[in-house]
């Protein structure tokens, strides 16, 4: 009896290795019956082909990976492999379809990221070549869209590996009505789209006063801390502040943006800032806290903040001159 369960064991043993042997590995093989002969099947065009490997699991409606135990099947993409004109056809209208869709849901992603930092979801498209300002002749806004196109590209390849040298900060300077918040704003979504849609930079863009109220909230105990505040604005991977010294902040406020600036400059990460001030020692007296009878708290701290937003040397100014 022992004799005859070891004899039936050892052919199901040479089936299973001849069925392993025999069996199709590539994606392209001919599934063939019992007999030898191939296996056929009708194209979704209504041609009959030989059955493939790929074919049967489409046919089988089996999910990618799903192989059975099979090592030699896992991570197969399965198609009709068929190569007849509507089959092809077919093929490439799918594909743009799953092309479209991917658009889609990038331009929606894009929006939702414009809209939460507050700039105009119709800029999704705009360039900095679309950046104008009637006050300063073309020829003065054709350098400026230069430079802020130079200072892209480079934050740009800087951010996705191409080049291991820091572009530094972007201080912006110019009175009001030049057009530093649009072209601020086209710089940053020409980093958030990327090129092609790839290798799109994070950015984050706050305006000077927000800041300084999400600080004040802060340290009322209103929603985050100080430090998460700091921590956050710290490590952002592209930072851009509009409309910097619009106010008079508290000394306690500037120290915190120095902070903000101070661990951006150790960590290599650049920040862009547009002002109204074109004069270094008006926007160091704006920073500087006043107290009773015109005496000044701070002004140390707001030259050192100064100097840490133009680490990099990269200085764009909006005027004629």
């Amino acid at each position: 009896m022992h004799s005859n369960l070891n004899k039936n064991n050892k052919k199901m043993d040479n089936n299973n290795t001849n069925n392993r042997r025999n069996a199709p590995t590539d994606i392209g093989d001919i599934l063939k019956d019992s007999k030898g002969e191939p296996i056929f099947t009708i194209c979704p065009s209504g041609i009959k082909k030989c059955l493939t490997v790929a074919g049967a699991f489409q046919q089988a409606g089996m999910e990618e990976n799903e192989n059975d135990g099979d090592p030699s099947l896992v991570g197969y993409k399965y198609f009709w492999d068929c190569d007849c004109p509507q089959c092809e056809a077919r093929r490439e209208a799918e594909k743009r379809a799953e092309q479209a869709a991917a658009e889609r849901a990038r331009r929606k992603a894009l929006q939702e990221k414009l809209k939460s930092c507050g700039i105009p979801a119709t800029l999704i498209d705009a360039h900095i070549e679309d950046w104008n300002n009637d006050r300063l002749g073309e020829d003065v806004v054709q350098r400026i869209r230069n430079a802020a196109r130079r200072y892209v590209s480079k934050v740009y390849c800087y951010n996705n590996g191409r080049t291991a040298t820091n572009p530094g900060n972007l201080l912006i300077c110019g009175k009001s009505g030049r057009g530093k918040t649009p072209l601020v704003q086209l710089m940053a979504v020409e980093l958030m789209r990327g090129e092609g849609g790839e290798g799109r930079v994070h950015v984050t863009y706050v305006d000077y006063m927000s800041l300084l109220t999400e600080l004040t909230d802060a340290k009322n105990y209103k929603g985050k801390t100080l430090h998460e505040i700091v921590s956050y604005y710290a490590t952002r991977a592209v930072l851009i502040i509009d409309d910097f010294g619009d106010e008079e902040p508290a000394s306690w406020q500037v120290g915190r943006l120095f902070e903000i600036l101070d661990q951006r400059k150790r960590e290599a990460l650049p920040t862009i800032v547009t002002t109204g001030y074109t004069d270094s020692a008006d926007l160091t007296d704006q920073l500087t806290e006043k107290g009773y009878g015109g005496a000044q708290k701070g002004a140390g701290l707001a030259i050192k903040l100064i100097r840490r937003i133009t680490t990099g040397g990269n200085l764009l100014t909006l005027s004629k001159i």
